[in-house]
């Protein structure tokens, strides 16, 4: 990311993102909604967490997805289900990726979420 920004806003609102990450809408920018709605939920008195949903709804495309009523009611991604980048400085090459979810034992409400490479080799479409 160029920008410094959180990844949850890049991912749904910078249109790099919509390049780089392969189906976009269907793979990627619906499970963040709908991941970014149920924490909502839970945070309402987060000043951070609304800040970051006011920035993402100021997009067109990122509020039709938010205002959605079919949205996945999954609160992290599958570790089983693979997804495809793209990645300029990597020789411009397609990566297939899975999206591993850690929690932290006394700290429930934090998580990390890991990017891991299926194989080495690049994918040809």
């Amino acid at each position: 990311m160029l920008h410094g920004t959180n990844v949850m806003e890049w991912a749904l609102t910078y249109p790099e993102a919509r390049t780089q990450l392969i189906h976009w809408e269907q793979d990627w920018a619906i499970p963040m909604i709908a991941q970014l709605r149920l924490h909502a939920e839970h945070w309402v008195g987060d000043l951070g967490m609304q800040a970051l949903i006011k920035r993402v709804c100021a997009d067109p495309l990122a509020r039709e997805l938010w205002n959605s009523p079919h949205l996945p009611t999954l609160s992290h991604p599958d570790a089983a289900s693979t997804r495809k980048l793209y990645l300029p400085r990597q020789g411009a090459r397609e990566f297939e990726v899975t999206l591993l979810t850690m929690r932290v034992d006394d700290l429930p409400s934090c998580r990390l979420m890991t990017v891991m490479p299926m194989q080495d080799a690049p994918i040809h479409s």
